[in-house]
């Protein structure tokens, strides 16, 4: 395709898809899953989550979504995404004879081929314990995610053409990624699968031309149409159990992951609690400590005034002894006043006496 523009092709995939639910049996049940790939990791776009590859340990099936309402469903699709993505559609009816049926859509992106060897040539040499891809020597972190991912198409393209030509894959050596392990699972005949490169036709870019025309003639070699397997009726009991439980586990991933999405606020919500609280205690421990402080300096100036007070109450009793010394000699210097007054007054009236006793005496002389 020489336009990158993925939404008029997924806008008729999405109109096919209705227009055959319409058209057939009604209660069809559908699971889909739709997921970009970057060169370690998943980005589920029904959830819009990054998992690591590593935690997939049933490839797609763990990220399949029970399908309740296809308008929603298709509004995820018609979204359009930037990255290669994977679109898994898993299809059950009940109607008549139960079957099944599996359509999967790979979107590689944008590939650039030119750092990649021919695939002739990597098919027609299927060495064992040969490494696949160009820049398996190369660091991986001094490769950027773009390169990485694009290492991750060229990885898929080298098994693609050594299954297509019936190479011998004991011990050949496919690096794990993320491209590779979710993909491989389609190309065994388990379903319906279509592949998607967005190609420049430019003639400067003819190698990159014939390097995807071969890919294609390699999917092409692939078993990748699905193969319908009817379910004997004697089974129907347990095929009915099987979809229960089944509908029963996506039921139960998507509560888990509701779940999941609780904790993680909750966690969030406790770390601001405990954020907040952390910072209250902090303003509570100097407001404490402010105190005690301020208690101690209270402290020091209640034992400055209680020295201060024992002395005042020594100066006054040492004052208060002093006037009472002073009151008692002030009342000896008093009594002897008195007793001076006394002996003055008596010897007033021994004066007077005598006096009186002169003037009779003078007065007798007179006569």
């Amino acid at each position: 395709m020489g336009d990158y523009d993925r939404k008029p092709l997924m806008t008729q995939i999405c109109r096919s898809i209705s227009e055959c639910m319409a058209r057939f049996d009604p209660d069809l049940s559908m699971t889909y899953a739709f997921v970009g790939v970057t060169d370690n990791k998943v980005i589920d776009f029904h959830r819009d989550r990054n998992i690591n590859v590593d935690k997939l340990r049933h490839g797609l099936a763990d990220l399949q979504h029970e399908v309740d309402d296809w308008e929603i469903v298709e509004s995820k699709i018609l979204r359009g995404a930037t990255l290669p993505f994977v679109l898994s559609l898993h299809f059950e009816s009940m109607a008549g004879i139960p079957t099944n049926g599996h359509l999967c859509i790979v979107d590689l992106n944008v590939v650039d081929w030119s750092p990649t060897s021919s695939p002739s040539r990597i098919a027609s040499n299927p060495i064992p314990g040969a490494e696949l891809g160009d820049a398996a020597g190369a660091t991986p972190t001094a490769m950027s995610n773009n390169s990485r991912l694009q290492q991750s198409i060229r990885s898929l393209s080298s098994m693609i053409h050594l299954l297509a030509n019936d190479a011998i894959l004991t011990g050949v050596t496919i690096p794990n990624n993320a491209l590779v392990n979710l993909v491989g699972e389609f190309l065994y005949g388990e379903s319906k699968t279509a592949f998607v490169i967005y190609q420049n036709t430019d003639e400067a870019a003819s190698h990159d031309l014939e390097t995807a025309i071969e890919l294609m003639k390699s999917l092409r070699k692939l078993k990748s149409r699905e193969i319908i397997r009817t379910v004997d009726r004697r089974v129907l009991f347990f095929y009915e159990k099987a979809k229960y439980y089944q509908g029963e586990k996506y039921r139960l991933q998507d509560e888990l992951a509701d779940t999941q999405e609780e904790k993680e606020q909750l966690e969030k919500d406790l770390d601001d609690i405990q954020r907040d609280f952390s910072e209250e205690r902090d303003a509570l421990f100097k407001e404490v400590e402010h105190w005690q402080n301020k208690s101690k300096s209270l402290e020091g100036t209640m034992e400055a005034l209680k020295t201060e007070s024992a002395g005042l109450e020594a100066d006054a009793r040492w004052e208060n002894a002093k006037l009472v010394t002073e009151k008692l000699a002030i009342k000896d210097e008093l009594r002897r006043a008195e007793i001076e007054m006394t002996a003055a007054e008596d010897a007033k009236s021994q004066l007077l006496d005598l006096y009186e006793n002169l003037q009779t005496s003078y007065g007798n002389l007179d006569s």
